[in-house]
């Protein structure tokens, strides 16, 4: 059932509806304003730079680098990027305002719910209720109380606005909806590229729900197909490296695993338990029996609406819009196979079909259906303020994932790294010890248990981990450099040249894999310096120069090997030129004055170790 969604009279006006659907969010979620930034929120938000002015916004939409700190994450989200900026200009680094965009984000997307199952239900108390039951389901709790997966719910917003639109077109006002709806599905593809399922859902809609209008559209098709098209080719490279160039997974393992997610999002939909920032998901390599059955009875629902289409043409578009909104994440291989937010539009299929199941309450199974569909509301409501008692802080949070997922290497990992910097050093070792059980191929891991045993000054343990990095994972330069890093604190401890010797020797292995690593070339160097070898040094100084000329501290490196070498004019030009880079480089203005004093340069000594002093007294302050 189609019609205007404006021409349905409301008990109490829409203003009194609204205003109750939001009420009722906030007081739900509203726990979750003191919550902490959380996992990605630090790269994107907390350390991201390109935030702090909104005279930066239009890079955001040219720019996908600008999306995070981290120069491997590009991502093209500039809407999204612009709420950020928006919120940091209110609060700073301070969480409270992100969360509470997040929260009236997701009441607009309830009151968005409202609307298209009013057009799709022709009754205001079964789309308040199918409403309700989206907005308080607790499997929705991480889009609203992490910020980042507000990429999530904005993009959503935007897609069910645009749905809107394009259902209730009036004719006096035909061409100004039809162009909002455009701009809504532009402004979707602007804060996150899940948006792009708008274009086969609407044709979706236009077939099973309006069969008599969807050919009279199709110009309006072609203009959402149009700006799909341009969206797509703007960020092909994007697309193609997160698929071509460096997959996480190979294709029959996302597609045996992604079948079987879909199942697993039902069940977390229909019995919202187990919730979790990161859910114990056993990967399937292709199709094997478990995804085999899966796949069985997805089919399975599948044929029965399609037979149902002509009677019931509602169910087939609820179980095609499930499946269709969880399309992007089933095809891109994503580093962590199920995440709660990725069903957050799906969700609309669920909470669609409670309120279909309750729309004629002149039907005794409709009147049942709609009791307890209230009571679910309401537990639902009570276990998503609940489930926000674990993302009250980073601790919690993850404390939580290593509980529901008892074999799951990474929660332990971010929980030993955490604890780490805590200073819970022996809770820090024993968890990543226990996660490197379970995942002794997860690199970071080592390094994350090696720099616990520097905290606690345990040489000793701190080597044989790096070792037992390099012996597991030969191929990992990283590694390789972190055994050099424990070789040079053991060799600066006990001035042995043998562990400076070994630790010449893990950089050279850390070289060969990866040999444009700036600090890698700066390390050997300063390494071979303290073997009293600058002739072998230099070279590698020369190379850091060239990788990163910007670098104030290779210039202070490479000015300590012409020193050794007697070579005082380069020396001096080196140091000059750090000094030049960073004028308040305490170390490099007295390794120059030093230079001066041996060269008989007494006032340009003195001058210079003015300019030390001045630097390290303003360091200090700061």
């Amino acid at each position: 059932m189609i019609g205007s969604a404006a021409a349905v009279t409301l008990p109490g006006g829409r203003v009194a509806l609204y205003a109750g659907l939001l009420s009722i969010v906030a007081l739900v979620y509203g726990r979750g304003i003191d919550d902490p930034f959380h996992f990605d929120d630090m790269h994107s938000i907390v350390h991201n730079t390109n935030l702090r002015s909104l005279a930066d916004v239009p890079r955001y939409f040219v720019d996908p680098g600008t999306f995070s700190v981290d120069s491997t994450l590009t991502m093209y989200r500039p809407l999204l990027l612009t709420t950020y900026a928006v919120n940091f200009a209110v609060s700073g680094t301070q969480a409270w305002s992100y969360h509470a965009v997040n929260i009236f984000v997701h009441g607009a997307v309830v009151i968005a719910v409202f609307e298209v199952l009013l057009l799709l239900l022709g009754s205001p108390a079964a789309a308040a209720l199918g409403a309700l039951l989206f907005g308080v389901h607790p499997v929705h709790s991480e889009a609203v109380y992490y910020v980042s997966s507000r990429s999530e719910s904005l993009a959503a917003l935007f897609v069910l606005v645009a749905l809107f639109l394009h259902l209730s077109q009036p004719m006096s006002r035909r061409a100004l909806v039809a162009a909002g709806a455009v701009a809504a599905f532009a402004a979707g593809l602007l804060t996150k590229s899940t948006a792009i399922v708008f274009l086969p859902l609407v044709l979706l809609l236009d077939v099973l729900i309006q069969p008599d209008r969807w050919r009279q559209r199709w110009k309006q098709h072609a203009t959402y197909a149009v700006v799909a098209a341009g969206y797509l080719a703007f960020i092909a490279d994007l697309l193609r490296r997160a698929t071509l160039s460096a997959p996480v997974r190979s294709y029959s393992e996302q597609l045996g695993s992604q079948v079987k997610s879909v199942v697993y999002y039902l069940h977390l939909l229909a019995i919202p338990r187990a919730l979790s920032v990161d859910h114990q998901f056993q990967l399937s390599e292709g199709v094997d029996r478990y995804s085999g059955s899966a796949l069985l009875l997805l089919g399975s629902v599948l044929a029965v609406a399609f037979i149902w289409r002509s009677s019931r043409p509602l169910l087939l578009l609820l179980a095609l819009w499930f499946l269709l909104a969880l399309a992007p994440a089933s095809v891109v291989p994503l580093n962590v196979i199920v995440n709660e937010h990725r069903i957050y539009l799906s969700g609309f299929a669920v909470a669609a079909g409670g309120a279909w199941l309750s729309v004629d309450a002149s039907r005794p199974a409709a009147r049942t259906a709609r009791r307890g569909l209230w009571v679910v509301v309401l537990v639902f409501a009570l276990l998503a303020m609940l489930r926000g008692g674990t993302w009250d802080s980073a601790e919690s949070l993850w404390l939580d994932a290593v509980r529901k997922g008892p074999d799951m290497a990474r929660p332990r990992f971010i929980l030993g790294d955490l604890w780490s910097r805590q200073g819970r050093t022996a809770d820090a070792a024993a968890v990543l010890e226990k996660g490197l059980q379970r995942d002794p191929d997860f690199a970071p891991g080592y390094r994350f248990l090696t720099e616990v045993y520097l905290q606690t000054a345990d040489l000793e343990a701190a080597t044989a981990t790096a070792r037992r990095g390099v012996e597991r994972l030969a191929r990992e330069a990283d590694l390789w450099a972190l055994l050099a890093e424990v070789s040079r604190a053991r060799a600066l401890e006990g001035s042995t040249a043998i562990w400076f010797e070994r630790s010449a020797s893990a950089y050279d292995e850390a070289l060969s894999l990866d040999p444009a690593v700036t600090a890698y070339h700066d390390n050997i160097g300063n390494t071979l310096q303290e073997l009293q070898r600058p002739h072998e040094a230099l070279p590698h100084h020369l190379r850091a120069v060239e990788l990163d000329p910007t670098s104030a501290a290779s210039r202070l490196n490479l000015g300590n090997a012409l020193w050794m070498l007697g070579r005082y004019r380069e020396c001096e030009a080196a140091y000059l030129t750090a000094v030049e880079i960073h004028p308040r480089y305490a170390e490099a203005w007295l390794n120059l004055a030093a230079l001066y004093e041996q060269n008989g340069a007494v006032d340009r000594a003195a001058a210079a170790r003015v300019r030390a002093r001045a630097a390290a007294s303003e360091a200090e302050g700061r």
